[in-house]
């Protein structure tokens, strides 16, 4: 009697391919933005290595593919000197890079679930050290970002952007 081996078949070693396809896209989808109080607690400084392809020294540069949870952590320099702690205070977006914030089109409003005015972004979860928000990316576009953060009376940002290729779906 011959003894069988098993090979799997074509459409199984298929499955398992777009299956770990699948788990490695959904990784990089995911945007994680580290920020630090610089040195004379004036600014926050991205440490993250920007994802725009064409502009690579743009550190916090997200290039959005699909729909997008974007995470904002304050990982050193918390101290300031008002004897407290920073904490990230909110997120907030415009459409050109040297404006004010707000002033959304609908499309940006809806995709990061924005107050269309403000520009403020109503964050998927918060803590004094992280602030998460969604990008739901339905339509291609750009937005720049402010992350806020404060201590006492004292507010710092930083201000990197967000390109959105339109390949998300609203809620």
């Amino acid at each position: 009697m011959r003894k069988q081996t098993y090979r799997p078949n074509g459409l199984l070693k298929l499955i398992v391919l777009l299956a770990a396809i699948g788990v490695y896209s959904a990784a990089q989808a995911q945007g994680v933005i580290n920020l630090n109080v610089n040195s004379d607690g004036s600014k926050l400084e991205i440490t993250t290595p920007g994802a725009c392809g064409a502009e690579p020294g743009n550190n916090g540069c997200l290039m959005a593919n699909g729909r997008t949870p974007i995470n904002f952590n304050l990982v050193q320099n918390r101290n300031c000197d008002a004897g407290g702690k920073w904490a990230l205070d909110r997120v907030a977006i415009r459409m050109n890079e040297d404006g004010a914030d707000g002033n959304l089109t609908a499309d940006a409003a809806l995709d990061f679930n924005a107050n269309q005015e403000t520009g403020i972004v109503s964050p998927t979860s918060q803590g004094d050290n992280h602030i998460a928000i969604m990008d739901y990316n339905h339509k291609a576009y750009t937005v720049w970002y402010k992350v806020y953060a404060v201590c006492g009376e004292t507010e710092i940002n930083s201000d990197p952007r967000v390109v959105n290729n339109g390949s998300g779906s609203l809620p």
